[in-house]
């Protein structure tokens, strides 16, 4: 009986998401980040550069992550306390900082921009 119940389980069929397809070179949401970065004195979480650049968690956490695989940025994973329905627990939160090759590309465009 429980065997058949997998087999009906819609879930079990479901397809799974497909992921965007990583871009070829740097977009403008990239060298957007990078720039939040550099500005920024301390590391930021994936949060903040949310906030800052407007965008969808999803959105920023696939150019944080691109731009990690590309060794623009690190990334620093720490616990830290956040409040939830009134209660402070600990959470792993990722915080991102410039690479050497990140504020490379960050002096570049700075010129590039100055030109």
């Amino acid at each position: 009986m429980i065997e058949s119940r997998e087999r009906t389980d819609p879930a079990m069929h479901a397809k799974p998401l497909k992921r965007a397809r990583r871009s070829a070179g740097l977009t403008t949401l990239h060298r957007q980040v990078i720039g939040f970065l550099g500005r920024s004195e301390k590391p930021l979480q994936t949060a903040d550069i949310r906030k800052l650049a407007h965008l969808s968690t999803i959105q920023t956490r696939d150019a944080c992550e691109w731009l990690f695989e590309g060794s623009y940025i690190s990334r620093n994973i720490r616990v830290v306390p956040v409040t939830v329905r009134g209660r402070v627990i600990r959470q792993r939160r990722a915080f991102w900082t410039l690479t050497e090759k990140g504020k490379e590309l960050l002096a570049r465009d700075s010129m590039q921009r100055s030109q």
